[in-house]
């Protein structure tokens, strides 16, 4: 990745509180077994709060082939925002953060677009960067997603009668979790699964 501060001044410390910065990332995407790794390009746009804190906007882009069958791939568009921290070490500058991202999901064949989603996730990333001059730094992150929902997470409600069923069970539906589960207690009325409005 190559970073250029838009203000840098004349001040000792780089970066400092209130500085900004654009760049451009260039990286290898390896999303799991299912896929060929790839080629991954993004840009970002950072703001520093505070000399040792960085807020950074960023959209990447990557495009990775399905192992099972190379005329399929998954077109991935990341907009997100990470939130970072750095330790300054003379001109070298080790990091760790944690991002929020939307993922723009698009699965295509040769035939054109089979199946398309938005995704939320969350990474965690760290790495160093290096101020080569007051004005260019280059950067060595690595990143990984958080499996969401986390795979460990049931998440249920309790239901008593038909009415407490209809204004929690969609409710449910729309959270994310790996495991949804139902608690039918206490009976006070009796309850149609089958008709529960869709969320």
């Amino acid at each position: 990745c190559l970073a250029l501060p838009l203000a840098a001044g004349a001040q000792s410390r780089a970066p400092h509180a209130g500085s900004t910065a654009i760049g451009a990332d260039v990286g290898f995407f390896a999303p799991d077994d299912e896929f060929d790794g790839t080629l991954t390009l993004g840009g970002f746009f950072e703001f520093y709060p505070a000399a040792r804190v960085g807020i950074r906007p960023s959209i990447s882009y990557a495009s990775p082939d399905f192992q099972r069958d190379p005329n399929a791939h998954l077109r991935q568009v990341r907009l997100g925002v990470d939130a970072i921290y750095n330790w300054e070490q003379g001109a070298w500058h080790p990091f760790a953060g944690a991002g929020l991202g939307v993922h723009l999901l698009k699965l295509e064949d040769r035939n054109g677009t089979i199946d398309d989603a938005t995704e939320l996730g969350v990474s965690l990333l760290g790495g160093i960067e290096y101020f080569a001059t007051r004005r260019t730094t280059l950067k060595f992150e690595g990143r990984g997603l958080v499996p969401w929902p986390l795979p460990n997470v049931w998440l249920g409600v309790s239901v008593e009668d038909q009415a407490t069923a209809d204004e929690r069970i969609p409710l449910l539906l729309q959270a994310p979790a790996a495991v949804r589960w139902v608690s039918y207690e206490p009976a006070l009325g009796s309850v149609d699964f089958t008709r529960i409005p869709e969320p």
